[in-house]
């Protein structure tokens, strides 16, 4: 009779250890698909970002690209009036 209430006791107690690491190994998972999603999001905000700041950077080289042929026909002008 002891051993049966010992062992039931025992089934009880690891019924409910079960049941408590199930619950919290759910939560830990909830909480990792929330963070798995937020990282997503801001790849894609950083993404945005770079992609944005590629463009103002291709611009940029236009308008560098657009002095230096400026500033080439400068330079020429200046060569042509010494001669």
């Amino acid at each position: 009779m002891k051993d049966l209430i010992h062992s039931t006791i025992r089934k009880v107690t690891l019924e409910l250890i079960y049941d408590a690491v199930d619950e919290r190994t759910q939560e830990i998972k909830e909480r990792l698909g929330r963070l798995e999603d937020d990282m997503r999001e801001l790849r894609g905000e950083m993404n945005r970002r770079f992609e944005a700041m590629d463009q103002k950077f291709a611009a940029m080289d236009q308008k560098f690209d657009a002095l230096n042929a400026r500033m080439d026909q400068l330079f020429t002008l200046i060569t042509n009036q010494r001669k």
